[in-house]
């Protein structure tokens, strides 16, 4: 029978009230379940939440735990308009004393100058060349010989320049190709020599006059003005003669004499002009060979023109030079504005000449930088402290309480991460082993509180002290065993791990033959012998080539030998140290790689040409690859890789431990161990480490409990599904009772209209 409405049909009840009152009585249990289940995932939020504050901590003190936050550096300079600095982690601390005396600039060279941009130029070849750089030639044809067919030729080769046209507003020939070296000093000095016919080829060597050019001039003026045909400029530079006739109204040329004063901004003078289309020349200092012609007619007083002079190096190339220190300065020249050689770590940028005696530039450990992020840490601690104590909290006005209030996971993990940021570390000097003593205190609400003044004082007295209070450090009894880093897998001792080392590492080599001493027999390096090769620590050399000379000593011989080697690009830095051992009359040269271990060796090879091996006593010399360091940590086992022991990744204590062994063979003991090493967690570091059993997503402490919580909501959820199946079904039984009743009314009364059918039938017989 269908489940739909069957109200009213005999009895007029409210069937479907009835029956969803009887449902809402038998489903009261979940509305239980429901606020079980509420309470639950509320609970499993709190708990997500309270790992994502952990997070957070356990970040910051990842920060604090790695190197780079501690080798932070802080540039402070006295004047950054003179040159900005700027500091890596390996900057050298100190004050420094720096006067910028040059910039260095680029070289620039312009040409004469051209009508137009279409100007001819000519066929042939334009050759460039910028410093020692490999020349460049440039071919000129019917495609680009004009001025800008140039410029863009220059420009798409690689020539190290950049050509531009440039406009000096004149009136006549006013476009000049200007030719600036890609980089700056004296290194890059411009070089152009053309080879051109069939136009008119641009000049980058002579100097000019350009033509006159009236400023002031009557209307009425008939006499003209023009370069003396003996006019050759023999200035340096670009300057601008004015010229201003004496005198008053119209003055005809060649009748009198015409006074004109000159002047080229620094020097200054006068001509007379007695007689038309005859040359005047300039005299005394600034007149640099300048002579003029005036042409019959009038001129009148009053009026002015200009002779520009044209030098074609517009710019010359240069270094910057500074000088470096304060009571004896040392002088330093650099090709480009930006040195980064000088003081180890700083980079210097050059803005302009110094003019106010030297800038003060001190580096310093940038204490603001490790105050920010302690204060990081100690900020994302009182966020957790905050949000723990909201979760256990209970106010008794509103009879409220925190939703994991008497957790003693809760409670267990409140109390755990406090002891960590606060107990004193075991393994460092109690001086400095805990936060108060860097200034950090707890406050009476639990949080954590910084003294900056207290912390400053501290970096200042003792900064690697207040490193190992928040990174791993350790101690060593002997400075040959040096601790290099661990992981999460080795377990700290205050006690010390003993280190029993059993073998150094050592370094691949190659002893030559003995040869004649160069210093009883001059050895003689030329075509014939110059060059040899080498491999090391497997890596082949291109040929290494000797400078051709005579070597009048071993030692001389030697550091050629080792020079040219480790300037080979093709081994990178797989350098050597070459010796000279004296033998008397006879010695022999020794190669050894500066690299440890098994992977290291030397080989010596022939060239394709020449018997440099032989020479050198390279042909057949003994090698000996080198071997790595072995020996235990703890008693447990250790692999070396050169210099480096490591603690085996299944060792009970020391897996991941490392440690750099420079022993040599005479430092080593029979019976006994070479030294102790000792760990210490700081608190950066324990944190990091401790707080992964509670933030690991897959077996973590909060993973844990939040996967029990929601096997809780998952039985919530069964249970609840139990129920309204048994509900549904519930419903439908119900239906079928009432329906059932409405049948069972309904017959009745068709019964009861029967019986009356016939009890009136009935009387009506009687």
């Amino acid at each position: 029978m269908p489940s739909g409405s069957i109200d009213g049909i005999i009895s007029n009840l409210d069937t479907s009230a009835i029956i969803d009152a009887i449902l809402q009585y038998e489903a009261r249990n979940a509305t239980l379940i429901n606020e079980r289940k509420t309470e639950v995932t509320n609970k499993i939020t709190s708990w997500n939440s309270v790992s994502a504050y952990l997070l957070g901590f356990k970040s910051k003190a990842s920060t604090l735990s790695k190197e780079s936050a501690w080798n932070t550096k802080s540039v402070t300079n006295s004047d950054d308009t003179i040159f900005t600095a700027t500091a890596t982690s390996s900057a050298a601390l100190g004050t420094y004393y720096i006067n910028v005396n040059q910039l260095a600039q680029q070289h620039q060279l312009a040409s004469q100058g051209f009508s137009a941009t279409t100007t001819g130029i000519g066929t042939g070849t334009v050759q460039i060349q910028v410093g020692d750089n490999a020349t460049e030639t440039i071919t000129i044809d019917s495609d680009n010989n004009t001025l800008a067919g140039l410029r863009d030729a220059i420009n798409n080769t690689n020539a190290g320049v950049t050509a531009s046209i440039i406009n000096d507003g004149s009136s006549g020939n006013p476009y000049r190709l200007l030719l600036s070296a890609d980089e700056t000093g004296v290194t890059n000095t411009i070089s152009v020599t053309t080879s051109l016919s069939g136009g008119t080829a641009p000049d980058f060597a002579s100097s000019s006059f350009d033509t006159p050019e009236t400023i002031i001039w009557d209307s009425n003026a008939t006499s003209t003005v023009s370069l003396g045909s003996s006019a050759s400029y023999t200035g340096s530079e670009n300057k601008t003669y004015t010229f201003t006739i004496q005198g008053d109204g119209a003055q005809t040329v060649g009748s009198g004499d015409i006074t004109i004063n000159w002047t080229d901004g620094t020097d200054s003078g006068s001509i007379t002009v007695s007689a038309a289309d005859t040359e005047v020349s300039l005299t005394g200092d600034g007149s640099d060979g300048l002579t003029l012609s005036f042409g019959s007619g009038v001129l009148y007083g009053g009026d002015t023109f200009q002779v520009q002079t044209f030098s074609p190096e517009l710019q010359e190339a240069s270094d910057a030079i500074i000088t470096f220190g304060s009571d004896s300065p040392v002088t330093i020249n650099s090709s480009t504005n930006t040195i980064t050689d000088v003081i180890e770590g700083v980079t210097l940028n050059l803005l302009k000449v110094s003019d106010s005696g030297a800038n003060t530039l001190k580096v310093e450990i940038d204490k603001e930088s490790i105050k920010n992020n302690i204060q990081g840490l100690i900020d994302t601690y009182n966020q957790l402290t905050d949000y723990i104590d909201e979760l256990m909290d209970y106010n008794p006005e509103t009879e409220e309480a925190g939703i994991l209030i008497g957790d003693m996971s809760l409670i267990n993990l409140q109390n755990h991460v406090r002891g960590l940021a606060t107990n004193p570390i075991s393994g460092l000097d109690s001086d400095l082993n805990e936060l108060i003593d860097i200034g950090i205190t707890v406050g009476t609400d639990g949080h954590l509180k910084l003294d900056s003044s207290t912390l400053y004082e501290k970096l200042d007295d003792d900064l690697q002290g207040v490193v190992d209070l928040f990174r791993m450090s350790a101690q060593s009894s002997n400075s040959k065993i040096e601790f290099i880093s661990a992981t999460d897998d080795t377990e700290m001792t205050s006690t010390g791990y003993a280190v029993n080392v059993t073998q150094i590492a050592t370094k691949g080599s190659y002893q030559g033959t003995d040869i004649s001493d160069p210093s009883v027999n001059n050895l003689v390096i030329d075509e014939n012998n110059y060059k040899f090769k080498i491999r090391v620590n497997g890596v082949l050399s291109d040929d290494i080539e000797l400078t051709q000379q005579t070597y009048t000593s071993g030692a001389q011989l030697a550091e050629e030998i080792e020079a040219q080697i480790n300037a080979d690009e093709t081994l990178g830095d797989n350098d050597v140290t070459v010796s000279w051992v004296d033998g008397g009359d006879n010695g022999h040269f020794v190669v050894e790689s500066t690299k440890y271990g098994s992977t290291s060796a030397i080989e010596l090879l022939s060239s394709s040409q020449g018997s440099g091996v032989t020479t050198l006593g390279f042909a057949n010399g003994t090698s000996t690859d080198g071997v790595d360091v072995e020996g235990t940590i703890n008693g447990e086992s250790a692999t070396g890789s050169g210099q480096i022991l490591t603690g085996d990744s299944d060792n009970t204590n020391t897996a991941g431990l490392s440690l750099k062994i420079t022993l040599s063979e005479s430092d080593l003991t029979d019976n006994a161990a070479e030294g102790t090493i000792t760990l210490a967690r700081g608190i950066a570091s324990l944190l990091s480490y401790e707080l992964d059993d509670y933030t690991d997503s897959y077996d973590g402490s909060i993973a844990s409990r939040v996967s029990g919580l929601q096997k809780q909501i998952d039985l919530y959820n069964d249970q609840l599904e139990e129920l309204n199946t048994r509900l549904t079904m519930r419903r439908e039984q119900l239906y079928k009772q009432f329906y059932a009743m409405e049948q069972t009314i309904s017959q009745l009364q068709n019964e009861q209209q029967y019986f009356s059918a016939q009890l009136a039938q009935m009387k009506s017989l009687f």
